[in-house]
């Protein structure tokens, strides 16, 4: 039989696990998408990104507008 310490120790210690992997998980995919925006493909749609100017200054945002309406802002 387990202690209640044990118990709290095991639950912990597969919680931070799980969060890790969460983390992990998170950060490859804004990896991922970075390396698309980068590629002049959008994350989103798949569809080519154009350079635009706009309002306040220039974006790269989706030809496929205006059924896609992705944006990145670092262009």
């Amino acid at each position: 039989m387990y202690s209640i310490a044990e118990l709290l120790r095991k639950e912990n210690t597969k919680d931070r696990r799980i969060r890790k992997e969460h983390v992990q998980a998170i950060k490859a995919d804004l990896s991922e998408k970075k390396q698309q925006i980068l590629q002049d493909i959008c994350p989103t749609c798949g569809s080519a990104l154009v350079n635009r100017k706009g309002k306040y200054g220039y974006f790269k945002g989706c030809s496929n507008y205006p059924k896609c309406r992705f944006v990145s802002r670092g262009a």
